[in-house]
């Protein structure tokens, strides 16, 4: 699926906003203001049921979730433990779609560190190779246009490592867990 594929911006509307916590009537005005994807209100609800119903982790994780809110818990950790206070959200309680957010975007966070880590690690293995941006889960190597395709490999393989290292789990890290394109220059992209 390309970037601008309407149905990978549908997915990706299900996955930022319901997978989250979003309620079907925000997920509708969502979806159509950041993904370009228009769903009316029964879809909106079929969507969500949809995402429920076939991973039901999901829909346990947000009970426990608004459970820990409704207890004014204000705290929540990524997997490698590291904490984090969540907003106060209506009410004075912790803010939901924060609560869920929070443990997986410093999940992501905890992955990209290990792995700028060991980048920074081997760096006189591949010298010429330098890491000079990371945005979101995204990191840019710059590196003589001679060794691109050994600078993406080593990268690769130390995300991978990174993700199997924090989410524990190695088919969790398997090819399709990483993505490299290289550019002729790093604001080509």
């Amino acid at each position: 699926m390309s970037k601008g594929d309407p149905e990978r911006q549908r997915a990706k509307a299900v996955n930022f906003g319901l997978s989250f916590g979003m309620g079907a009537e925000k997920f509708q005005r969502v979806a159509a203001r950041d993904y370009g994807v228009d769903v009316t209100l029964k879809q909106a609800k079929a969507a969500k049921k949809k995402l429920l119903d076939t991973y039901p982790g999901i829909g346990r994780w947000h009970a426990e979730e608004a459970a820990k809110s409704e207890a004014e818990d204000f705290e929540t950790f990524t997997l490698l433990g590291r904490p984090r206070v969540v907003e106060p959200g209506k009410g004075g309680k912790p803010a939901f779609t924060e609560r869920l957010n929070a443990p997986v975007q410093g999940t992501a966070a905890d992955i990209l560190k290990l792995a700028l880590a060991k980048l920074w690690e081997d760096r006189d293995r591949h010298k010429d190779a330098l890491p000079i941006l990371t945005v979101h889960d995204e990191i840019v190597l710059e590196c003589d246009k001679e060794s691109a395709e050994e600078t993406a490999a080593w990268l690769i393989s130390v995300l991978r490592d990174a993700v199997e290292m924090v989410l524990g789990h190695p088919e969790l890290a398997g090819e399709d867990a990483v993505e490299t394109s290289i550019m002729g220059s790093w604001g080509a992209g």
